[in-house]
């Protein structure tokens, strides 16, 4: 079998932030941003929302 080239692009592998409180996303964000520009990761954010 062959490699698969799949035309220069490259898939980029997803990793997940998962935030309870809206404290914990606004701290976390500066590192999300950084793996948006410099890594090959591809950061998903979730939110869970607390109600009550």
């Amino acid at each position: 079998m062959g490699s698969v080239n799949l035309s220069g692009n490259q898939m980029k592998k997803k990793i997940a932030f998962v935030f309870r409180t809206r404290p914990e996303a606004i701290k976390m964000a500066p590192l999300v941003r950084a793996l948006i520009e410099l890594s090959r990761l591809k950061p998903v954010a979730i939110a869970r929302a607390q109600l009550g």
